[in-house]
């Protein structure tokens, strides 16, 4: 329903802002059930990014194309999973707290949020015009 009247990058933009700003939030909950709450709230916004994409993927890929597009995003984000736990097993606790961890967390979403917002408008634009 939400894709009926939203565009698909609206949704994204919408699911990384709200996910990382309560993810931000989390950090300064002094709480159990504030914390869990601020978490159960951040989780709302996955979907609406993950149905996104999961809808435009068809749309920008080729199909002949989208098993080897499938293919490298698998092991791209593993890669970048491992690579970030490697950073956070080096740094932690010596460098980094555990709020640190949800202001980069939440920073990150919200960041590429903020620069989809900027960029994906205009590629919206250019596929809807090569249709």
């Amino acid at each position: 329903m939400l894709t009926q009247k939203f565009n698909l990058y609206q949704l994204i933009n919408a699911g990384l802002l709200l996910s990382g700003s309560f993810i931000i939030a989390a950090s300064f909950a002094e709480n159990t059930f504030i914390f869990l709450s601020l978490l159960f709230a951040a989780a709302f916004g996955l979907p609406l990014v993950n149905i996104a994409i999961g809808g435009w993927m068809p749309g920008i890929v080729e199909p002949k194309m989208m098993g080897r597009v499938q293919g490298w995003i698998s092991p791209l984000m593993m890669l970048s999973q491992s690579i970030t736990l490697g950073f956070i097993a080096v740094s932690f606790p010596e460098f980094l707290r555990v709020e640190m961890l949800y202001w980069m967390e939440g920073g990150c979403l919200a960041l590429v949020g903020v620069f989809y917002s900027l960029v994906l408008p205009g590629l919206n634009k250019k596929i809807r015009k090569k249709r």
